[in-house]
């Protein structure tokens, strides 16, 4: 697997076996390489591929700033969340989730309060979600 191009110290996109375009994710697997450079595979924590090469875009621009300590987490809130609801999630919930815990983590460090006026009609009409996302919390 080659790198195509660097998005930070820690993620990098690629092309997959069907030529579809990848983000890859690792410590230091961005570092020091350039396009074309072979990807040491030993460091590959995850490899996301999207469905659109749009949704692609997006999450390497929303990568690109985020650190990878976030992006860990969202991914094993995901994992959890694949385990008890049976429903298929869509690949773009990683850039959803992903900007969503970045700007939640951003607005608590500058004390800023946040309400939710749905937030009784999101534990009544989904309470396992609810319960992942406090579980999260």
């Amino acid at each position: 697997m080659k790198v195509h191009k660097v998005i930070n110290n820690n993620i990098v996109s690629s092309f997959d076996s069907q030529e579809r375009e990848i983000v890859v994710m690792g410590r230091g697997l961005g570092f020091g390489q350039k396009p074309g450079m072979e990807i040491d595979e030993e460091k590959i924590e995850k490899v996301f591929r999207m469905d659109t090469t749009d949704q692609t875009r997006q999450l390497q621009d929303l990568l690109y700033d985020v650190p990878l300590e976030r992006v860990r987490v969202v991914d094993e809130i995901i994992s959890k969340a694949r385990e008890r609801i049976a429903d298929k999630m869509q690949r773009s919930i990683y850039i959803t989730l992903i900007d969503h815990i970045n700007f939640a983590i951003e607005r608590q460090k500058e004390n800023i309060a946040f309400a939710n006026p749905l937030l009784n009609d999101v534990r009544h009409f989904f309470p396992v979600e609810y319960g992942l996302g406090r579980e999260a919390v």
